[in-house]
């Protein structure tokens, strides 16, 4: 607990204040709480806000944090309860604010939300690198799925076909024979080899031998 005059000066300070700051009583009283036990990025900022609170220009904020310096030069953070003194005609001539440390437990939050935030970094570039890898490898499975697919519709011949049963033989382009201008009907094109011993005969299917995919020469 401390009590501030409107001068700046410090008129009361408990214990638990002078062991907060490392000070004795006789050394923090009469001191300018915010030259000596204000760090210096913060000092002008409070002592402005202190100079409207007494002048009546702002209301006292019930809880507000900052921090202070102690004889060590460790800043320590402070949840203020503040309240204004006034003299018997009613005007302001200090505060007395009553203080909680809690140094530590925002150096917890602060550890949590850099903990947090690595966390989010980290899930961000996992995100990235299975957009890479999906990406990489889409096209392969695009392929396997499609073989799958003519593998299921039998294109390749029968899933449960032992190997070795069937020989088959390799398919051809066909080109239709001289004369038949024509060409071989549609049913052929992709059902017909050349014979094995290159003879041709008469028709438009001369020197060729039907073959079904996967199975026995017809």
């Amino acid at each position: 607990m401390v009590a501030i005059d409107t001068d700046q000066t410090v008129s009361l300070i408990n214990q638990a204040g002078c062991r907060l700051l490392g000070y004795s009583e006789t050394q923090i009283l009469g001191k300018n709480w915010f030259d000596h036990f204000l760090p210096e990025p913060v000092r002008e900022h409070v002592r402005k806000a202190f100079v409207q609170l007494m002048s009546g220009i702002v209301e006292p904020v019930e809880c507000v944090e900052n921090n202070v310096l102690t004889r060590s030069g460790e800043e320590r953070t402070i949840a203020w309860h503040n309240r204004l003194l006034k003299d018997k005609m009613g005007h302001i001539t200090g505060t007395i604010s009553s203080g909680d440390d809690i140094t530590e437990s925002k150096r917890a939050e602060a550890t949590l939300l850099e903990s947090e935030q690595r966390v989010r970094r980290l899930n961000e570039h996992i995100l990235n690198m299975v957009m890479v890898l999906s990406h990489d490898i889409r096209g392969p499975l695009v392929a396997i799925a499609s073989i799958l697919k003519l593998m299921l519709r039998g294109v390749y011949g029968k899933l449960d076909q032992k190997p070795g049963k069937h020989r088959t033989r390799p398919l051809v382009p066909l080109r239709p024979p001289a004369g038949n201008r024509g060409g071989l009907p549609r049913e052929s094109l992709n059902c017909w080899g050349p014979d094995g011993n290159g003879t041709r005969g008469a028709g438009p299917a001369a020197g060729y031998h039907r073959y079904r995919v996967g199975g026995t020469r017809g």
